[in-house]
């Protein structure tokens, strides 16, 4: 089939589809307006009509340090001393995502070198080390309990810059946050 071609169908749709609106006003049905001018810009404006698709949402991740689990609003962890912290948390706030996705978080010491690697699941769950669940404002969070007692970190005093790489596992979106371990 020609390109020509393709435009006859989709022209004639047109005319049709514009018959029936203007028929259907004229009839006084659901496309009826006391106001001729306002059935007009409402024809003239698809985008702004009821039932348009609602474009999706990016996705978009705040992450911090957080010396406690965090149920709401929370104050990011700067540092940190290795002889107060039993353990310190990543927080990730997701916008934009769906309880069915997943996040990759890497921790990387101070020496540069990955400590710890995993995936977890954004749907609302518990483990020992992690926690997801939905807030009331449509944000997913994610937490992970990085243990600093009774570890590698505490026996070789692995003091220093942390850093949290957080990532959906599709790498459309991802964000990182530091903090400081003396």
């Amino acid at each position: 089939m020609t390109h020509a071609a393709r435009k006859i169908p989709t022209s004639l749709a047109l005319i049709l589809a514009g018959s029936l609106l203007v028929a259907t006003t004229a009839c006084g049905g659901a496309g009826s307006s006391a106001d001729p001018a306002a059935a007009d810009s409402a024809a003239a404006s698809p985008g702004s009509q009821e039932g348009a698709p609602a474009q999706p949402a990016v996705p978009a991740v705040k992450v911090a340090f957080a010396a406690d689990l965090p149920d709401g609003a929370f104050t990011a962890l700067d540092q940190a001393s290795i002889a107060d912290a039993s353990a310190i948390y990543v927080v990730a706030d997701w916008t934009g995502v769906t309880a069915d996705q997943f996040e990759r978080l890497a921790l990387t010491s101070p020496e540069g070198t990955v400590y710890y690697a995993t995936s977890i699941a954004l749907a609302d769950g518990a483990t020992s080390l992690t926690q997801a669940w939905g807030l009331d404002d449509g944000t997913r969070r994610v937490t992970f309990k990085l243990l600093i007692w009774g570890t590698p970190i505490e026996s070789y005093q692995d003091v220093g810059t942390w850093t949290a790489t957080v990532k959906l596992l599709d790498g459309t979106a991802g964000g990182t946050a530091t903090f400081e371990l003396r």
